[in-house]
């Protein structure tokens, strides 16, 4: 028995948090970021999470969507499969 273990520890970074207030608002804002070929997160309260990056901050606030820039860890199972073919599935 091989009692080796490999632990990975993702370090928080500085990220763009926001709510969407409805489904129309997630959609569309979603839409946005995917079209920036930027990894898109979500959180089990419906937060969405994206690295920080100042000119999408800025817009998101000129939009309305009340941003906060946050330190959090950006985790695989928190990541949402937008550039797939066929049915997927949200880790």
């Amino acid at each position: 028995m091989d009692d080796t273990a490999i632990v990975v520890h993702i370090l928080p970074c500085e990220c763009i948090v926001f709510k969407p207030a409805d489904v129309r608002e997630m959609g569309t804002i979603c839409f946005e970021i995917g079209n920036k070929h930027m990894p898109l997160f979500l959180t089990d309260e419906l937060e969405v999470i994206v690295a920080f990056e100042d000119p999408l901050f800025k817009l998101l606030e000129r939009s309305g969507y009340a941003p906060r820039k946050e330190s959090r860890q950006l985790l695989r199972t928190h990541a949402l499969k937008v550039h797939g073919h066929g049915a997927e599935e949200v880790n």
